[in-house]
């Protein structure tokens, strides 16, 4: 496929991948091409965007404008992983997606964004990871996490058990696209204060827009649990933002819960206005402010909004619907009451945020005492239906039913609780189906799609508004804790697919047919040489499909699938092959006995490409030691090393590189001056018989200094990730390795690595700009690339033979070509070796 331009333009309007290139002819036009691929931005297809959680404020979880993956191509042979970003924490927000995002200087991409625990939101470009920053369009850090375990929040259970190694961005975040912006919720860890802070990240950019950040206060009239004068006010320590936030009505609501059950905490809904980040007047709700420990006991309080990480949902008049999990319920029918504990809740937005409607299942007592709560999944607003009830939605939570309710009256006759018998007033309980769900479920079609703990993949078809009370397809794989949040695909009704993330160490992506859930089409387990392997999975993670790919958050790292014909976009030639991984000390860094020494874990997972595992060492022999990590391969390298990311497991007590026998304690805080050092960075030829210092530049040092070190003895490491840049690319070696002295306070020091990835430079696109033609001198640029040699060709016409024009070697800056010998039609190419 060609394209025309006039020669004063000098961007062409596509993405390209392979050899680019342009001819003169004689009217004085360039017609430029591709040898090999290449995407046109300005399709003439839909393009998606994935703005919010599930897709939509419904949380259907429909993308509806697939027109790439059908059943037909999403099968082993022409699909699966075509690379993966990484990233510095845990993915538990679902990735978002802008198509044709016009960035400055750099044209329209397609960008996927995902924000993980260490508080880092990343935009990556979504089609390819090609180009000097291989991807990476901007990351934005948000403030220090908090480290866990930790006795300081959620120490109900003694210390906090959930979300490990830290706690940072857990809800999905929400983008207004007519201001450009991303809007996010960040937990913080300051001294000895926690905050939450709200959000607004320029979606070029990752710059803060005007009038943020803010820290989230609130404070309502309550005199329960928690309560001080007569006020419920906001407890950042105790309240966790798990739900996805939400934009309606030109308002952006943040949703709270707690952390472990820790009391004293409740429920809030906070609104803000997207333009300048204030809170609304009269826009915060709490779900329990005045249940007093006095009447209801420790655990009065409570109700938070968590729905597996589901967002509120929205019908048209802007009413938000939500589930609540644990809590008093004292709101019984006309009773006045304030307490609204394992219910479903519809809130008026009009002026205010107020209950209009809820309903509270007849045993909420036994769902409270036993941990059955309610509000353990999301629910969802179904699209119109035939029959006298078209405004359904649908939830359920631990106990596994599935309650089926009319949003206009949300109980026959406002029978909102049924203290006194055995019957939920709703149109339909279906009871047995399912287990207990931490999900959200998707609709397609006339059908649900719900993947229960411990359960299967399940239809249930709907019958002139109501459920048909078995599912009328299941699945055959089995999710364990806690199932799975299934999305849709397809081109309006046609060519349907039901997407699921199985969670484990690796996580597991299938597809079905929507129609027949016992038809798998594909599973990334499926191709040989785990061509298709996931990182470990995350609790609540739900995949993102737009424009014929698949984006998936997991640990350390965001995975992209797609048709593997697309495999050149997404290249990952920069991570070296696996060779063998080297731990262990010697006497010294310049000399001395090497000994291989590995106290925990597996030496292999030191460049397995899975941040999940850890390997440590004790060395125990004194304070001259030092410590060393590095890979050597059994052939020299193709490509030439250029970089190092190491990722470091920190204990209470050791792990780091730095000054034997010096480190601040379980739960201090490490000091570049006090207990670190600059590791030196080594190479070899000969598979480690003899290494030489190869000089490099790192972040090590900030990325370590300030770190706080796990509080207790028994508790996980903190995962810290750093990299090293050599200053010259290292060219035919087998071998290499970052040394240093050991960092700690137990057996000497040790240290603890969960990953070595060794980057290397590989030839790259290159993309022709600044074309300009006066009296038969041709002259045009384009960026070279580091320890790249880039061969400019010429031919005289389509038939004849390339010819070298000059040979560059690349820098990384930009280089210009002149050919003052231009024929009357020259087509040009500039290659990369």
């Amino acid at each position: 496929m060609f394209f025309t331009q006039q020669i004063e333009e000098t961007k062409p309007s596509a993405r390209l991948t392979g050899q680019y290139f342009f001819m003169m002819d004689r009217r004085g036009w360039i017609t430029c091409g591709l040898v090999g691929s290449f995407l046109v931005v300005a399709s003439a297809f839909a393009q998606v965007n994935v703005l919010t959680y599930h897709n939509d404020n419904g949380r259907t979880g429909q993308n509806l404008n697939e027109t790439i993956l059908t059943p037909t191509n999403v099968n082993q042979t022409t699909f699966g992983k075509l690379g993966s970003y990484t990233v510095d924490g845990q993915i538990y927000t679902q990735p978002l997606y802008v198509s044709n995002l016009l960035l400055p200087g750099q044209g329209t991409h397609n960008v996927v964004f995902v924000a993980t625990q260490h508080n880092t939101v990343y935009a990556f470009d979504a089609d390819s990871n090609a180009g000097p920053t291989r991807g990476l369009i901007w990351q934005t850090n948000l403030g220090p996490s908090a480290i866990t375990p930790n006795n300081d929040f959620g120490n109900r259970y003694q210390p906090y058990p959930d979300i490990r190694p830290e706690v940072g961005i857990t809800g999905t975040p929400v983008i207004d696209l007519a201001s450009g912006t991303l809007f996010v919720d960040a937990f913080t860890h300051e001294g000895t204060n926690y905050f939450h802070r709200l959000h607004a990240l320029n979606l070029t950019s990752g710059t803060e827009q005007p009038n943020g950040p803010v820290v989230v206060t609130a404070s309502i009239p309550g005199v329960g649990a928690g309560s001080i004068g007569g006020r419920q006010i906001f407890n950042a320590r105790q309240q966790l933002q798990r739900s996805a936030l939400t934009l309606a009505g030109g308002i952006l609501y943040v949703a709270y819960c707690g952390y472990g059950d820790t009391d004293p905490y409740h429920g809030w809904v906070i609104g803000f206005n997207p333009a300048n980040l204030q809170q609304l007047t009269n826009y915060v709700f709490n779900t329990t402010p005045n249940s007093a420990t006095g009447a209801y006991g420790t655990n009065a309080g409570e109700g938070g909004i968590w729905m597996a990480g589901g967002g509120l949902a929205v019908d048209a008049n802007t009413n938000l619907y939500f589930e609540v999990g644990n809590g008093i319920f004292n709101a019984t029918n006309n009773s006045g009451g304030t307490e609204y504990g394992d219910g479903f809740i519809r809130l008026s937005t009009t002026n205010r945020l107020a209950v209009a409607d809820y309903f509270v299942p007849y045993n909420q007592l036994a769902l409270q005492a036993a941990d059955k709560d309610l509000g353990s999944g999301g629910l969802l607003i179904l699209p119109d239906q035939p029959g006298v009830f078209p405004h359904l939605m649908v939830g359920s939570g631990k106990e596994g039913k599935m309650y089926l309710m009319n949003r206009d009256l949300m109980t026959t006759g406002n029978n909102h609780y049924n203290a006194t018998g055995t019957v939920d007033y709703v149109l339909q309980t279906i009871t047995g189906q399912i287990t207990g769900s931490f999900d959200t479920p998707a609709y397609f079609n006339g059908r649900i799609y719900y993947v229960g703990t411990g359960d299967k993949l399940k239809a249930f078809a709907l019958n002139n508004g109501l459920l048909v009370a078995s599912p009328v397809s299941v699945g055959p794989r089995t999710f364990g804790f806690p199932g799975s949040t299934p999305s849709v695909t397809a081109n309006g009704t046609n060519n349907g697919i039901i997407w699921t993330l199985q969670m484990g160490s690796p996580a597991v992506l299938a597809a079905y047919d929507p129609v027949d859930l016992t038809t798998e089409i594909y599973n990334s387990t499926q191709a040989a040489g785990n061509r298709d392997q996931l990182p470990s999975g995350v609790k609540f993670a739900v995949p993102t499909i737009a424009n014929g790919k698949v984006y998936i958050g997991g640990q350390y790292a965001l995975s992209i699938f797609g048709i593997l014909a697309d495999t050149n976009l997404f290249t990952s030639p920069d991570i070296a092959p696996q060779g063998t991984a080297i731990l262990g000390v010697k006497d010294t860094i310049s000399s001395g006995t090497e000994t291989s020494l590995v106290h925990a874990g597996v030496i292999g997972a030191i460049n397995d490409g899975d941040s999940s595992t850890r390997v440590d060492t004790f060395n125990g022999t004194g304070t001259s030691t030092a410590s060393f990590v590095g890979v050597v391969w059994n052939q020299p390298l193709t490509n030439p090393i250029v970089r190092l990311e190491l990722s470091l497991a920190i204990f209470f007590d050791g792990g780091w590189l730095g000054v034997n026998d010096a480190g601040p304690g379980a739960g201090g805080s490490l000091s570049a001056t006090l207990h670190l050092v600059e590791p030196t960075v080594q190479v070899t030829t000969n598979g480690g018989s003899t290494w030489t210092t190869a000089e490099h530049t790192s972040d090590y040092l900030q990325a370590l200094n300030g770190q706080q070190l796990p509080a207790v003895v028994s508790g996980p490491p903190t995962h810290v990730t750093a990299n090293f840049q050599l200053s010259e690319p290292q060219e035919g070696i087998n071998g290499v390795r970052i040394i240093g002295t050991e960092g700690g306070t137990a057996s000497g020091g040790f240290l603890g690595v969960f990953e070595l990835a060794v980057k290397t430079s590989t030839p790259q696109p290159v993309k022709l700009m600044n074309v300009a033609i006066a009296s038969g001198q041709v002259q045009f640029e384009f960026d070279s690339q580091t320890a790249v040699t880039h061969l400019v060709q010429f031919k005289t016409s389509a038939t004849a033979d390339w010819q070298t024009l000059a040979s560059i070697k690349g820098d990384g800056t930009r280089k210009q070509v002149t050919d003052n010998l231009a024929d009357a039609e020259r087509i040009y190419r500039v290659t990369s070796q």
